[in-house]
């Protein structure tokens, strides 16, 4: 229960700070970094906007937009979904992310639990399925109480 509030949380914060230039003013940095720092946790990897140089030292055309997977935290959805670094995901279920921005809103908007991510791994296209959060475990209303 604990981690859905955390999630929630972390979402509501990113969808705030994604959509505030909507609203004519720009996000302090240190919002900025609590965007960077949201789409990191609900990813478990860090990542980057895709520049020009990174995109040919990956194999991928510089027009091609998304975020690069910088690092990777064990045990962590990403890790989980089999996602290396140096892959660039490039959607997020169906919606394109050439920013953080982006990708934070997509996250916000994807369908849970499993999210599906369009990822350009040295230019050939990969679909990951993200898990998203778990369902609760029911318990057996015999079994309560007696353990």
């Amino acid at each position: 229960m604990a981690l859905v509030v955390v999630v929630v949380a972390i979402v509501v914060a990113a969808v705030f700070a994604v959509r505030a230039p909507d609203l004519g003013f720009e996000l302090p940095g240190s919002r900025r970094e609590t965007v960077v720092s949201a789409l990191d946790a609900a990813l478990g990897a860090t990542v980057e906007p895709l520049g020009p140089d990174t995109a040919a030292s990956l194999g991928i055309s510089a027009r091609d937009k998304g975020l690069v997977i910088t690092s990777i935290a064990e045990n962590r959805p990403a890790a989980r979904a089999g996602i290396r670094t140096g892959d660039v995901i490039e959607r997020i279920d169906g919606a394109p992310v050439g920013s953080i921005g982006e990708a934070a809103a997509a996250l916000a908007d994807a369908r849970a639990p499993d999210i599906i991510l369009r990822v350009n791994r040295h230019g050939e296209y990969v679909i990951v399925h993200l898990p998203g959060r778990a369902a609760p475990v029911a318990r057996d209303p015999a079994k309560q109480g007696g353990e």
